[in-house]
């Protein structure tokens, strides 16, 4: 067992458990943002979006976001003008990475979007990094029983 009382067999789960509106965050964004840890030295990391989020699914979740506004879980308060704009999923990532846990420690410890960029800068907890960075194993909580491993 480790410090948090869990024990480390390899072995990762990332959850969303925080997050109660609508994930946009898809297993294949996540496995993307789990590769550009992984390249990183340190836990400062920038997360290129064009990198990690199609173009054909920001113009997806966008249309997702606007013709389910109306539904509970589609409130996203810090998004306060309707209908959703684009680029609106790029500040919804932002405040669900800093919301997901691995084995109920934080994946990230901030997280900024900076549009004229288009990249999120990010900082990983350690421990979050270590995961990344030796895992044998990372399985991605993505909805409701639904899990998926990661393969990154």
């Amino acid at each position: 067992m480790n410090k948090n009382n869990i024990i480390d067999n390899g072995e990762y789960h990332i959850s969303r458990n925080k997050i109660k509106e609508m994930c946009i965050m898809a297993t294949f964004i996540m496995k993307e943002i789990i590769k550009v840890i992984k390249e990183n030295q340190t836990t400062d990391i920038a997360i290129p979006l064009w990198r990690v989020v199609p173009g054909e699914y920001e113009e997806y979740a966008y249309q997702i976001l606007n013709s389910n506004a109306d539904k509970e879980r589609f409130d996203y308060p810090y998004i306060l003008h309707r209908p959703f704009r684009y680029g609106d999923v790029y500040w919804i990532m932002e405040h669900q990475l800093q919301e997901l846990e691995v084995n109920g420690n934080r994946c990230f410890e901030e997280a900024h979007f900076i549009p004229d960029e288009a990249i999120i800068y990010a900082k990983c907890s350690e421990y979050f990094f270590r995961c990344c960075k030796g895992a044998k194993r990372i399985f991605y909580d993505y909805a409701k029983n639904y899990v998926e491993e990661l393969i990154c």
